[in-house]
Order: structure tokens, then C-alpha cells, then sequence
């Protein structure tokens, strides 16, 4: 095999310079074309002479060779494999992961401001109910009646008159007892008074 490179001939006669694809003369002129290029490849080998110190059409191998190159070939191919999916896997863990924190915090965010709504809804009811309660009166230890249509109004007039308050009906606002009936003890009966 050989390959002869042509140059074009000018008036000018220019000088060719080689470069290191070029195929030299001899083994001087390769040496000199490699240090002109800055090449740091060590080329062995012209066109030319390859051909001699290869022999290519008398490779024999055994089966024993063959095995060898394909295990070779199949292992190199699945730690490329292997090591592009580990990238691969990496790479979509790291954005699962950096979403689901970035989602974390937004609701650590929304969780923490809702219980600071929360904190003070609950302030601002118990400040109403105490309100509430300001006008409001728990009267314990006064027996139940049998019957089912007790007026707990007339229960605390009756009350209040022994004690020496005038109160009228329309100054109660409402009356009953609290908790489950039939415990033993007489329920606690809360008057809420207008005023």
C-alpha cells in the first residue's frame, strides 16, 4: 500500500511544509515534520510501512482468545452502562430531592404561619368568651325537679329573691343546666343575665 502526496506546482515555487498526516519520505523527514507540528503523538508508523509490520490477513484465534475479548468487550461495555445510569440515577435523585426540600420548606413555611393565625384566633376567642361569661352566673347544689319542664328561670328569680337581689324575668337572657342528667348530683344550673 502506498499514498504519495501531490503538491500543485507554482510560479512561485513555494516550499511545502509537511504536517504530521503527511506521509514523509523517510524516517529523518518524519521526525523533523513532527517536530515542525509541535506533535506530542508518537506516530510509529507511515502508510507505507504499516502494512510490513502488521500482518493482518494471517490473525488466527482460539476460542479460549475469543471468550476472553468478549467477556473484556461485555464488561467494558456494562461498567460504561453501569456508571452512565449511576450518573444518570444521581442526577434525578438530586432533583427529586432538592424539589421535595424545597417543597418541605414552603409547607414548614405555610405550617408555621397557620399556627400563628391559629395562636392568636384562639387568643382572640378566648378573650370573647370571657367576655361572655362576665354576665354570666354557675349555681351548683340546687336540687332537680322530677319533672321534665323545670323553668331553671323561675329557679334562679327565686334565688336571687332569697338573697335579697331583685331580679325580673327580662333580665335573664337564658337559663339551663349543663352536662348529662342522672349522675347523682344535682346538674349546675348558668344563668346568663343581660346586663
Amino acid at each position: 500500500m502506498s499514498f504519495t502526496a501531490s503538491t500543485p506546482n507554482t510560479a512561485a515555487k513555494t516550499k511545502r511544509t509537511l504536517s504530521v498526516l503527511s506521509t514523509p519520505e523517510d524516517q529523518g523527514e518524519q521526525k523533523k515534520n513532527r517536530i515542525k507540528s509541535n506533535s506530542s503523538c508518537d506516530f510509529n508508523y507511515t502508510f507505507e510501512n504499516m502494512a510490513e509490520t502488521e500482518n493482518f490477513g494471517n490473525v488466527t484465534l482460539d476460542d479460549n482468545t475469543i471468550r476472553a475479548i468478549k467477556q473484556t468487550v461485555q464488561d467494558a461495555i456494562n461498567n460504561a452502562i453501569s456508571t452512565q445510569m449511576q450518573t444518570m440515577i444521581e442526577t434525578i435523585i438530586t432533583g427529586v430531592v432538592d424539589g421535595l426540600s424545597k417543597r418541605i420548606e414552603c409547607l414548614e413555611n405555610e405550617n408555621l404561619k397557620l399556627k400563628n393565625e391559629n395562636r392568636i384566633l384562639n387568643d382572640a376567642l378566648d378573650a370573647n368568651e370571657q367576655y361572655s361569661r362576665r354576665n354570666s352566673l354557675r349555681i351548683f347544689g340546687i336540687p332537680e325537679s322530677e319533672k321534665s319542664n323545670e323553668s331553671t328561670d323561675t329557679i334562679v328569680m327565686n334565688l336571687c329573691k332569697s338573697l335579697g337581689a331583685d331580679v325580673s324575668i327580662g333580665e335573664i337572657d337564658r337559663s339551663h343546666r349543663t352536662g348529662k342528667p342522672g349522675g347523682g348530683r344535682p346538674r349546675p344550673i348558668i344563668a346568663k343575665f343581660i346586663s
